[in-house]
């Protein structure tokens, strides 16, 4: 005795792949590579294929859009910087893949030098800040106006720094704290200062 399954009807698509997002004229341009088999084997046809892309605020920036580039041109006039990624999706009939997370870009004009960050009363005078795991899987990067492992407190007595605390990190563990975006083309000799407080039993 033997059988035979068939799939019979639109198959759910895979997921996009290749999916990459940058900056080009203060709009988010994201582009992706179409599935080409559903999860169950089946051909697609790329003709009946179609997108829907949501941005991280859970807004739709756009769906039902056939191509494999889009260009969100909705902050192109912001007069403030804002941080944003993308999830996408492809739709095939009635049936709807998962979603794919794009990296993230800041969007909005760049601040002008000189540029400076306290982190006064543990809360941001500049924003976006963006924190991005490059290996492990804590964030680390904190607001606090103390630290411990070593005892230490801020430098300027504004009762506020970005902290990362190793002490309690899996290790390895990199994590990248990622400024707002800063003009540094109208600087002649830009030059970048910071406060730093690290353990001498720990200097690595």
């Amino acid at each position: 005795e033997s059988a035979v399954s068939v799939w019979v009807g639109f198959d759910t698509p895979r997921p996009v792949t290749n999916l990459t997002i940058r900056e080009q004229d203060g709009n988010a341009v994201l582009s992706w590579s179409a599935p080409t088999t559903g999860i169950n084997g089946a051909k697609l046809d790329p003709s009946k294929l179609t997108y829907t892309i949501v941005r991280n605020d859970e807004t739709t920036a756009a769906e039902g859009i056939s191509g494999t580039t889009f260009t969100d041109t909705e902050f192109a006039s912001t007069t403030s910087q804002v941080f944003m990624y993308y999830g996408v999706k492809a739709v095939y009939g009635d049936c709807e893949s998962e979603f794919v997370l794009s990296d993230y870009v800041i969007l909005g004009p760049d601040n002008a030098v000189p540029f400076a960050e306290s982190f006064a009363n543990q809360s941001l005078g500049n924003t976006p800040w963006a924190l991005s795991r490059v290996q492990g899987s804590s964030t680390g990067w904190n607001l606090t106006n103390a630290g411990v492992h070593p005892d230490v407190t801020a430098q300027d007595n504004d009762s506020g720094f970005a902290s990362f605390n190793s002490f309690e990190m899996q290790n390895p563990t990199v994590v990248r704290l990622t400024s707002p975006k800063i003009d540094l083309f109208s600087a002649q000799h830009p030059v970048l200062s910071f406060w730093l407080h690290q353990s001498a039993n720990d200097a690595t």
